[in-house]
């Protein structure tokens, strides 16, 4: 793990299991492909983000992250206007990743989420 702040959490949560709110804080970044879609409706995308880590809790119920009391929530939402677009830079290419990793690549969050239209 390169984030000592998450070594310290994973930690903890191991030494204090009965301690609840922890939250691991995701950089998401949408695509301007997929914002486009949503008619640029910022409303529209806060909603859908919402919704994406809602189910992404969802699924890890009843796993060790649950018993941690570990949350994911989203700290910071970005329209990545020149992530993945233009003729050279499709969303399968190293050049889209290789942009996103450059974007996002911090210690405030313990993840960052690419979202993007396929």
């Amino acid at each position: 793990m390169r984030d000592p702040q998450m070594v310290f959490l994973i930690i903890s949560l191991l030494f204090y299991p009965e301690s609840s709110g922890y939250y691991c804080n995701i950089h998401v970044v949408i695509e301007d492909g997929l914002f486009e879609m949503w008619n640029r409706d910022s409303e529209i995308a806060k909603s859908s983000v919402t919704r994406i880590i809602s189910n992404l809790n969802r699924i890890y119920t009843g796993t060790v992250f649950q018993e941690m009391g570990l949350q994911f929530q989203a700290a910071k939402i970005t329209i990545g206007t020149d992530v993945c677009s233009g003729p050279i830079t499709s969303i399968h290419s190293k050049q889209c990743l290789m942009k996103f990793s450059q974007m996002t690549n911090s210690t405030e969050y313990c993840t960052s989420l690419l979202v993007y239209l396929q």
